[in-house]
């Protein structure tokens, strides 16, 4: 029989718990685990040193709850404890292995008790696993609508927001975003205002919601819900919980063009994850890594990309970095290594990856395997109304009707583009588009039109900081007549038949490759021979393939 003062202190440190007040729940914790050791205290000890960042008393406590509950055959305690120490191994510590063996060892246990709130709370970490960790958005709506069930039926608000908001998460993903969105507003309305006292399920929803956003590039809703989701946060002293949502708040913020705003809110973070939250910090390392990319600082950027190279956003740096560099046969290994992992049903995460594939594909000269990029891009793009992705779409068309000599069809696209990004806004991607139009006004003669459209891009990529690329708007400025002699044809009189024969070929589309095995060269010599054709059309940089290809569209007129 427990005495008053243990029970006393019990409901103390529950008490605590309720007000957010972490050290004075752990210390009435630890006094009533010194009079004797219980299941229920150690959980309350668990929960009050998950809050305080100590990631070791919060797995033991609960491994030793656990094994509390297994010596009293409490099937349901054994559950729930279990669920909470796989979300502890995966949260703190990035062991997915582990995290993986106790929520089999959560769902055994239950699982000849049928429909319990524990099974819920289960069926809502595999949502979680199937779509964060398996990239599954089919099977993962499966088990929130099984977790959701749960929550309603045994009056469970944490797991019925929690099913709601990864049901919602999972629809975005799959190309429904206007019911997916619907469910994360309604599920993060309901934890901020308090609907549930469950403080994991309040984070997770929120994190939800910003990983939605982010996806689909949805900045504004992403900057309102950040606003409260913020002031929450501070309000029970729980910045850690939101880490995953704070990352991905500074991706927002780096879109946005507020580098200095993501460069220190990703410091912050990495420095309070690095203490408590490891697994974590990969997401802001690699962050910070594309940061560095934008700027032009490569040499970091790829130190940073290191530390992580398996990671998505890692792999997208590093292609683009390749792409820049001139490797655009690097850039293709990548994205198609990038896209592999990404099953065709989470449509949201490839988009990037075609991106860059897309871009590389055509620096490579491969025109079909380009234009199957572009039909990806298209079909996911068009399920989602958000400006961003919008001028996604129209990026890439203009950059494929460049390549193939629809000029006029270019400069639509590339104009529509460029409008989408300064009402987002984006600046560094509307500063790129401005360079990509710079130069295809060129080849169609308007030089001063270019001029104007690449020095409004270097003033702006280099309020941002992105000096590699303001020096590439600054490099058409002061040499626009390269392109206007490339049209005239008074540089190239001096082409070879071979180079003549070989510039045919990557106007028909052509890629090296192919280009080697029609002629029966090797691809060195082929590639020695396109490098002088494009000196001799004063063609350089990413866009020289398509200078010549508008060369010889104009000499066909």
């Amino acid at each position: 029989m427990l005495d008053a003062d243990y029970t006393s202190l019990l409901n103390a440190g529950n008490q605590a718990l309720s007000r957010g007040e972490w050290e004075v729940a752990a210390d009435c914790f630890s006094k009533t685990l010194g009079q004797k050791e219980t299941a229920e205290a150690l959980e309350g000890m668990a929960a009050a040193a998950y809050f305080l960042n100590d990631a070791t008393t919060t797995i033991e406590a609960r491994e030793r709850a656990y094994a509390l509950h297994r010596e009293a055959n409490n099937h349901h305690g054994m559950a729930r404890v279990a669920g909470l120490v796989a979300s502890d191994y995966g949260e703190f510590r990035g062991d997915f292995a582990i995290a993986n063996g106790w929520l089999a060892r959560g769902l055994r246990a239950i699982e000849e008790y049928g429909p319990c709130r524990e099974a819920g709370f289960l069926t809502m970490l595999q949502a979680h696993v199937a779509l964060l960790i398996q990239k599954d958005p089919s099977e993962a709506i499966t088990y929130a609508d099984s977790a959701l069930r749960h929550g309603r039926n045994f009056n469970a608000p944490d797991i019925e927001m929690l099913a709601l908001a990864l049901r919602g998460l999972a629809l975005v993903s799959q190309g429904e975003p206007v019911e997916g969105m619907r469910l994360l507003d309604e599920a993060t309305a309901a934890a901020i205002a308090g609907e549930t006292d469950d403080i994991n399920a309040i984070g997770s929803t929120c994190c939800y919601l910003i990983a939605a956003c982010e996806r689909i590039r949805d900045y504004d809703r992403a900057a309102q819900w950040c606003i409260r989701i913020s002031k929450f946060s501070s309000r029970w002293r729980m910045a850690s919980v939101f880490g995953s949502c704070r990352t991905q708040y500074a991706s927002i913020l780096m879109t946005q063009g507020r580098w200095n705003e993501a460069e220190q809110e990703l410091m912050n973070t990495a420095t309070m994850l690095r203490e408590c939250r490891p697994g974590q910090v990969a997401a802001c390392t690699v962050r910070i890594g594309e940061l560095r990319r934008r700027q032009g600082r490569f040499a970091e950027a790829e130190t940073l990309f290191a530390e992580a190279p398996s990671h998505p956003l890692s792999m997208l740096g590093r292609a683009a970095i390749l792409l820049h560099n001139g490797n655009p046969i690097g850039a293709i290994g990548m994205m198609e290594r990038y896209l592999r992992r990404i099953p065709l049903a989470d449509r949201t995460e490839r988009v990037p990856g075609l991106e860059f594939l897309l871009r590389a594909q055509l620096a490579a000269g491969n025109m079909q395997e380009a234009e199957q990029a572009l039909t990806e891009i298209r079909e996911i793009a068009s399920r989602f109304n958000t400006s961003p992705l919008h001028a996604a779409i129209h990026a890439a068309d203009g950059l494929f009707a460049a390549a193939i000599g629809n000029l006029r069809e270019a400069l639509f696209h590339l104009e529509d583009a460029i409008d989408l990004y300064d009402r987002t806004p984006m600046p560094f991607e509307g500063g790129c588009a401005r360079i990509e139009l710079a130069n295809l006004l060129h080849q169609l003669g308007d030089h001063t039109r270019a001029n104007e459209e690449a020095k409004s891009a270097e003033q702006s990529l280099r309020r941002l900081g992105a000096l590699r690329d303001a020096e590439r708007a600054a490099a058409i400025i002061a040499s626009p007549h390269n392109y206007s002699t490339a049209r005239s044809g008074s540089a190239t009189d001096d082409l070879t038949r071979r180079e003549t024969e070989i510039l045919m070929l990557i106007a028909a589309g052509k890629s090296n490759e192919q280009i080697a095995t029609e002629l029966f060269l090797s691809i060195r010599t082929v590639e020695r021979h396109v490098s002088n054709i494009y000196l001799k059309l004063g063609a350089t940089g990413r866009t020289a393939r398509a200078v010549a290809t508008a060369w010889v569209w104009q000499q066909k007129k």
